[in-house]
């Protein structure tokens, strides 16, 4: 195969004939307008023309982007007839791209006396045509255009704790892949694997940046799904820019109680933040924490260094779905991430939907990651689960901490009751969705009066954690308990009530997060920074 520079440093000329167009005969109708989720689709396609000038990764990756930089930013913008032109930020997906770039050359078969390029006419509109373009052109391109493509590795990311390759990219999991091994429901397996506090840090001068990748939602059947999951790029720690990603694969839930699924494959999409402010900045992208996300690559208009360690504190943090993010905005307002941005700490969240439930394997993983301050929050996926008495519980949390502390025997370990919950704090499990109204909202259905014989409520689990701890501390100075209301109580619940029953809303993550921090980080509290 000829290479694809040509003499005087063009590109050879190639002949390109529109999809379903045969010389003497033009395809019926204009092209179709943008289909949402034919990204992936497309980059095969210009891969695929690609390999026609024998070009291997990552020398066609690098060249699909240039083709699309081309297309949208110069042929767009001369050759206007038969489309919209479109500035280069509102680009969407290579559908526009390809759509654009197909309609050039049905409708433009004139030669132009534009430098460097030559659309050569075909004896019909639809026949075979050429393009040339400089190489003296392309290298004059606005600094937008000259994309670097980082791959993601492990040196990107933060607050992970295994990655796994698949065939579509690199998916950050929150457990190990042994604790992997053992998880007994997909529950769990969904849940460990969306990275609520997962972020990619890096440092650049990039105004424009890109981040492809491969998400899974969930929906509900019969519940309408619920929003594209959000992407926060912060600049030297402060939120500046959100994003989200339409495409990706869906996995539909089909009965709430099992938790029984089935996927739909669908296509990779990007995350796009343009309108960067100019100069060195230490950037960090959040990603959503309620969609599984598989990375594929970083583009950006300016290299991309490793961010320096920041000599911060790693504080490992265990809880339910209200640790894991559930109702909050965007990955950066749950509460843990807001907690360890007031504290000033770097966050590992192992909040899991559904499954804090003192699993061996987690206290296993929670064991053997590095951390600086621990901290576990037990009590209410327990009672609402209706997973065990109390016979079984008191075992397994010493179990749960004697794990924990055989990998971090004097580090800095909070014990942390569930907040209030009207629902659950006197009724035992399980909890039952309750449809009435409209609104999904949850309802205890368990009996008051069989807490006798051993039925967990969140008063007997936290009259128990508060016995736990007290009885270990005597040889444990620096194992501590926080009652889960001082973070949310009775006053909190009348001024910010809970809207399904069992979690805040995104000013209740904001109260929770504000009371932890002062208690846990401030002054006397357990992770306050030791001076002297």
């Amino acid at each position: 195969m000829p290479s694809p520079v040509g003499p005087a440093g063009t590109l050879q000329q190639r002949s390109l004939t529109p999809t379903g167009a045969t010389p003497g005969n033009t395809p019926a109708g204009a092209p179709p307008p943008a289909r949402p989720g034919n990204g992936g689709r497309h980059a095969q396609m210009a891969r695929a023309i690609l390999r026609g000038y024998g070009l291997d990764e990552p020398g066609a990756t690098h060249a699909v982007r240039m083709l699309g930089s081309v297309v949208h930013g110069y042929v767009s913008s001369e050759l206007t007839g038969g489309f919209e032109h479109r500035a280069p930020h509102a680009l969407e997906s290579w559908d526009w791209i390809v759509d654009s770039f197909d309609t050039v050359l049905r409708n433009h078969s004139a030669r132009r006396p534009d430098e460097g390029r030559t659309i050569a006419s075909g004896s019909q509109r639809g026949a075979p045509m050429t393009i040339e373009i400089s190489i003296e052109r392309l290298e004059g391109m606005p600094t937008e255009h000259q994309w670097i493509t980082t791959p993601v590795t492990a040196g990107l990311l933060r607050g992970f704790v295994d990655l796994e390759a698949t065939t579509r990219g690199l998916l950050p999991h929150r457990l190990t892949a042994r604790a992997r091994q053992q998880i007994p429901d997909d529950q769990l397996a969904m849940a460990e694997a969306q990275p609520s506090g997962v972020r990619l840090a890096f440092r650049t001068r990039a105004t424009t940046i890109e981040l492809d990748a491969l998400p899974t939602k969930r929906v509900y059947q019969g519940f309408p799904p619920p929003p594209d999951g959000v992407y926060d790029l912060l600049i030297n720690g402060r939120l500046a820019a959100q994003a989200s990603v339409p495409e990706g694969n869906v996995r539909t839930v089909t009965d709430m109680f099992t938790q029984t699924s089935v996927l739909a494959e669908g296509p990779s999409g990007t995350a796009r933040f343009a309108g960067l402010p100019e100069g060195e900045k230490d950037i960090e992208i959040w990603l959503p924490h309620t969609e599984i996300t598989e990375l594929i690559a970083l583009h950006t208009d300016a290299p991309v260094e490793h961010t320096p360690p920041s000599g911060r504190r790693t504080w490992l943090h265990h809880g339910s779905s209200i640790s894991h993010g559930s109702n909050a905005g965007h990955p950066t307002a749950i509460w843990p991430a807001l907690a360890a941005a007031e504290g000033g700490v770097e966050l590992v969240n192992l909040g899991f939907g559904g499954s804090a439930l003192l699993d061996p394997f987690t206290a296993r993983a929670m064991r053997d990651i590095s951390a600086d301050l621990i901290s576990c929050k037990i009590g209410i996926n327990i009672v609402n689960s209706d997973v065990m008495r109390l016979r079984a519980f008191t075992p397994a949390v010493h179990g749960f901490l004697d794990t924990v502390r055989e990998g971090h025997p004097t580090t800095p370990l909070l014990v942390v009751s569930a907040i209030l919950c009207p629902v659950q704090e006197d009724t035992p499990g399980p909890l039952a969705p309750d449809f009435e109204g409209g609104t999904p909202r949850f309802k205890a259905t368990g009996d008051p009066a069989e807490r006798s014989a051993g039925r967990l409520t969140l008063n007997v689990i936290r009259d128990e954690l508060a016995r736990i701890v007290g009885q270990r501390s005597v040889d444990d100075p620096n194992l501590h308990y926080l009652d889960g209301r001082d973070l949310y109580g009775e006053a909190d619940y009348a001024e910010l009530p809970l809207p399904d029953e069992v979690h805040p809303d995104p000013a209740g993550h904001r109260r929770i997060a504000d009371n932890f921090a002062r208690l846990a980080f401030g002054d006397g509290g357990p992770f306050a920074t030791k001076t002297g």
